[in-house]
Parts: structure tokens; C-alpha cells; sequence
């Protein structure tokens, strides 16, 4: 087995085959316009060439950014999505979130925004308003911050750890 799969929760989302060589945890926030630019300039390639090889494995983890509250209410969407749907619904609002950063989050009307994102994966209204109330979600993204920071000394996003050592990447 991989290395890497070691360090994989079974709370955490990823892409990829679960038995990869390579492992890659992205610590990042859907508000941190950093991690929009890596997911829309850097993902593309890693995915053709690694994880569609069955090379690399990557799991996102979220590591909530200011404006905090437009953070964990992007990861609860996703969150919620992946609940109803899978992984690829989970990765498609995420996707979503970080290509349309400046819509939804300075946008005149973000919540409409964010609805339409949530729709896409199949969430109604009132799926959208639970999914906001859901502690046990704010509870794991919060566990997720609390041990990247003492296991790999994340302190930014987006942080990269590649089978279970962490990465000093910044371009």
C-alpha cells in the first residue's frame, strides 16, 4: 500500500486512485485567491499527467481563509454535496467556488451565487439552508486545520503535504 494512503482520513475527499504511489494533501481555502490559481493552473496538468495515470492521489483539505465566514460556507457546500452525490460533486463545487471567487464573495448577491453553485450538485434550497447548520461539518473542517497545523505546521494556503512530508512550494 502507499505511503501516502497512511495519512488519508476516510473524512477526506480526493482524486485519484486509493492506491497511488504518490499521495498529495492540499491544504487550501475557497476564499484564498492563491488556491484559485493553482486550481485553475496547476490541477489541469497534475490530473492529466499523474492522476489519471494512476500515479498520484490528491485529497483536499479545507483550511478556511478570510473572509472566514464565505470560507466554511463554501466547504459546507461542498461538504454536502459530496454527502449527496460522491466525490465528483464535492470537487465540481469546489471548482465551482474557486473559478467564481470574486462573484460569490464580492458579488452584490452572494448567497444567490453560492445557490447556484450548490444547485449544480444537486442541492435544492433547503438542502442549501441545512447544509449551513451543520456543526458535525464545521466541527471536521475545524479538526482539519487544528491537525494540519500541528502535524505539518500549516499556517497558509494553499500548504502541500506529498506523502506525509510537507512541501515548501510558493510558485
Amino acid at each position: 500500500k502507499a505511503e501516502g494512503a497512511a495519512i488519508v482520513a476516510k473524512t477526506d475527499m480526493a482524486i485519484g486512485r486509493a492506491d497511488a504511489p504518490l499521495t498529495l494533501i492540499e491544504y487550501a481555502s475557497v476564499t484564498c485567491p492563491h488556491c484559485a490559481t493553482w486550481h485553475s493552473e496547476v490541477l489541469p496538468a497534475l490530473k492529466q499527467n499523474y492522476v489519471d495515470a494512476g500515479k498520484l492521489r490528491i485529497v483536499f483539505r479545507e483550511f478556511p481563509t478570510p473572509p472566514a465566514d464565505f470560507s466554511y460556507i463554501g466547504s459546507l457546500l461542498a461538504r454536502c454535496a459530496g454527502e449527496k452525490s460522491g466525490s465528483d460533486a464535492y470537487f465540481l463545487v469546489i471548482g465551482a467556488l474557486m473559478n467564481t471567487q470574486q462573484t460569490w464573495i464580492q458579488g452584490p448577491e452572494p448567497k444567490g451565487e453560492l445557490m447556484k453553485i450548490a444547485g449544480q450538485a444537486g442541492l435544492d434550497a433547503a438542502a442549501f439552508d441545512a447544509c449551513l447548520k451543520r456543526q458535525d461539518l464545521v466541527d471536521l473542517i475545524n479538526a482539519n486545520v487544528e491537525a494540519g497545523s500541528k502535524d505539518f505546521g500549516i499556517s497558509r494556503t494553499p500548504s502541500f503535504v506529498l506523502n506525509g512530508e510537507k512541501v515548501e512550494a510558493r510558485t
